[in-house]
């Protein structure tokens, strides 16, 4: 687990089943990791508030969380944290452009301030605390629709497609 969620080690090929379970306390008991193991998921590790299981897919466990309006109450925190984090980050970002456009157009035109360079570590930064401000608003949007539909009875598809987002997201990360 690090910077990029989490490291698998390369092994002889096996069909898994991984799941993640948000909860609040960074660390899971043993008595949680023994309930989850009778289910057949193995405890991988944990980060922050995020715990990893596994299970080999012929074992056929059954879901961490078989009531989707229960697991919903596994997210209310996160998504109010991550709420918290969307609504700092956008106000950061309306600052930083307000700051940015003092810069550009009140010391003079635009084009002197470029010329001078003294704009340029701003804009880079105003940049990349947008870039943070969709992440994070995508983040806050995705959790509260996912708990929005635990709530009224959907499971959770784990089979969902996810290349489009992921290479949707990498594009803009990559600009």
């Amino acid at each position: 687990m690090g910077i990029y969620f989490a490291h698998f080690v390369k092994g002889e090929p096996k069909k898994m089943r991984y799941r993640i379970d948000v909860s609040m306390k960074k660390k899971i008991t043993p008595e949680q990791i023994q309930m989850y193991a009778e289910s057949g998921w193995d405890y991988v590790t944990g980060y922050q508030f995020f715990q990893v299981f596994s299970s080999p897919d012929e074992l056929d466990a059954p879901e961490l969380h078989t009531d989707p309006a229960e697991q919903s109450f596994t997210l209310k925190e996160l998504d109010k944290k991550l709420a918290m984090n969307a609504s700092i980050v956008a106000i950061s970002m309306l600052l930083m452009i307000g700051m940015l456009m003092a810069v550009w157009f009140l010391g003079g035109t635009p084009t002197i301030v470029l010329v001078e360079g003294g704009a340029i570590q701003q804009t880079i930064m105003t940049i990349f605390i947008g870039y943070l401000a969709y992440t994070s608003l995508q983040a806050a949007i995705s959790i509260r629709t996912l708990r929005k539909n635990l709530i009224e009875g959907k499971s959770i598809n784990h089979l969902a497609p996810w290349q489009k987002h992921y290479r949707f997201n990498s594009i803009i990360a990559i600009n």
